[in-house]
C-alpha cells in the first residue's frame, strides 16, 4: 500500500512503498464511482459557465432547444470546457495524486513501480488517452477493452496507464 511521505515537506509529490512490494490497485467500484463524483463536480461547475455564456452570447438564459442547440454546437464553449475538463484532471492529479471523486474514495494515481506522482508531462498525456473514448465507434471499443483489462486483469491498469506508466493505487 502506498502512503505519502511526509519527511520532506516541501517535495510531497512522491509516494513511497513500506518494506513490503505489495500494491493494492484501485477496485472495479471504487473507480467507477470515482469517476461518477468527479463528473458530478464537473457537471456542477459547467452550469454557471454555461449561463454566463447564454447571458454574453443572448442577453438572457434560456433553457429552449433552440438555444441549447446553439450552445451544444458552440466551437468555443467546446474547447473551453475542454480545457476545463484537461485542467481539473490533470491539476488534482499533479499536485494532489488524485481527483476529489479518487481521493473520496482512497484512491490515487501513481507512477507504475516507483510509487511517485505523475509529472504534468504523464499527467496531460493520460488524459488525451482518456478522451479518445469519446469519438464514435472507435471510443466504444477503447472503453470496452478497458473495461475488460480492469476487470480481468491482476494490476487493473488500463491501455492509458500501460502507455504512460502510471497506477491507480489505493492508500
Amino acid at each position: 500500500m502506498y502512503y505519502i511521505n511526509m519527511d520532506n515537506i516541501e517535495n510531497q509529490n512522491t509516494v513511497t512503498t513500506p518494506s513490503s512490494p505489495e500494491v493494492f490497485p484501485g477496485g472495479n467500484y471504487a473507480r467507477w464511482a470515482s469517476n461518477l463524483l468527479d463528473g458530478i463536480y464537473l457537471s456542477l461547475m459547467a452550469l454557471p459557465i454555461f449561463a454566463v455564456f447564454e447571458l454574453i452570447t443572448d442577453g438572457r438564459l434560456s433553457i429552449e432547444k433552440q438555444a441549447m442547440d446553439r450552445l451544444e454546437n458552440n466551437l468555443f464553449l467546446q474547447l473551453f470546457l475542454m480545457i476545463g475538463y484537461l485542467g481539473y484532471y490533470i491539476w488534482f492529479n499533479v499536485k494532489r495524486g488524485a481527483t476529489p471523486g479518487r481521493s473520496s474514495y482512497g484512491l490515487k494515481i501513481v507512477r507504475h513501480g516507483s510509487g511517485e506522482y505523475m509529472g504534468f508531462g504523464r499527467a496531460f498525456v493520460r488524459e488525451i488517452l482518456k478522451l479518445l473514448s469519446y469519438i464514435p465507434l472507435y471510443g466504444t471499443i477503447y472503453f470496452i477493452v478497458n473495461m475488460i483489462i480492469i476487470l480481468f486483469t491482476k494490476q487493473k491498469r488500463t491501455i492509458y496507464d500501460l502507455i504512460v506508466d502510471t497506477q491507480v493505487v489505493k492508500v
